[in-house]
């Protein structure tokens, strides 16, 4: 009650209780819009510096930092379907590594089976991907051959949450950095690929010089693109298996007798737009290629220019 007194004698009406409050809301409204605005300023401000320090690293391709010992790089197949690639920076500085749209996976024991190899990463015709061979189990493998699968692996950007646009990403001093990626087999009739078999990732050219099975295993980077579709496109053009075949392919079931289609009807429907989308993008670069090398012949201006990342391509363009 006395503080009401008080209030009511100081204050001798509504207005002048405003009047005289008026001045220091203002002043605290200012302070907290000027206050919020500094926030946002240096959030800004920090987040545009951290990638300014980042983009002003040094930037270098993963198969080239490879080869020049800045980092270390681990693939493990862990299936027939699914990989996980980390990348080391052991340069002892901070570096931004472009990654490649796709590459291919060889088995290290591959490397001593075959003449020849993959220059500078040591590989053979070995490599990543692998499901059984016709009519067998995944993990099967047939008479063939012994040795396990190549794969193919793709790329949607950079790994990690460190993505930078282009592929790229960022990683510090002595740090790893990990992704999971797609991939598909690339030599039909070979045994699986498995965790307790040693990879090593290559250049997909380095594998083969197929277009078309390059443009499919750059296809992977994309998720909304059917992974078993993808792979019954690459068997058939870089393995000659027909889809006819492939529709007689049963996996069994693990601890069971069961035996089960390993692509389903619509799988293979989908494989063969795929094919016929990355056949046509295949003529393109192609052509592209064509053009670039007259045209640096004619200037005489040095190498061919390096070809851009491949466009992702969408379920929605796969269906027309």
């Amino acid at each position: 009650m006395k503080v009401h007194k008080f209030q009511r004698s100081v204050f001798k009406s509504e207005e002048h209780r405003l009047s005289v409050f008026k001045p220091f809301l203002l002043v605290m409204l200012a302070m907290g819009i000027f206050s919020a605005a500094s926030l946002s300023f240096s959030a800004d401000k920090g987040s545009a510096a951290s990638k300014e320090a980042k983009t002003n690293h040094r930037q270098v391709n993963l198969f080239n930092a490879m080869e020049q010992g800045l980092v270390d790089v681990k693939f493990v197949a862990k299936s027939t379907m699914d990989s996980t690639l980390t990348v080391k920076n052991k340069s002892g500085e901070p570096l931004v590594i472009d990654m490649p749209s796709a590459f291919a996976g060889v088995p290290i024991v591959a490397q001593f089976d075959a003449p020849g190899g993959f220059g500078g990463f040591g590989g053979n015709q070995g490599g990543f991907g692998g499901m059984a061979g016709m009519g067998g189990g995944a993990g099967g493998g047939s008479s063939q051959s012994s040795a396990n699968q190549s794969v193919g692996g793709g790329m949607g950007g950079g790994m990690g949450g460190g993505g930078m646009g282009g592929g790229a990403f960022f990683i510090a001093p002595e740090k790893s950095v990990s992704e999971k990626v797609r991939i598909v087999c690339l030599e039909h009739g070979k045994k699986d690929p498995r965790p307790s078999v040693k990879y090593q990732i290559v250049p997909l050219d380095c594998f083969t010089k197929n277009k078309t099975t390059q443009v499919l295993c750059q296809m992977l980077g994309d998720p909304n693109i059917d992974q078993y579709a993808v792979q019954a496109a690459v068997w058939n053009e870089e393995n000659n298996v027909s889809f006819n075949e492939m529709s007689q392919k049963t996996v069994g079931e693990m601890g069971t007798n069961v035996k089960k289609p390993y692509f389903t009807s619509s799988q293979l429907q989908s494989g063969t737009k795929i094919l016929t989308v990355a056949r046509q993008k295949a003529d393109e670069l192609k052509a592209k290629e064509k053009e670039e090398n007259t045209a640096v012949h004619q200037t005489d201006e040095g190498t061919r220019p390096v070809d851009k990342t491949i466009e992702k391509l969408t379920d929605q363009l796969i269906k027309e």
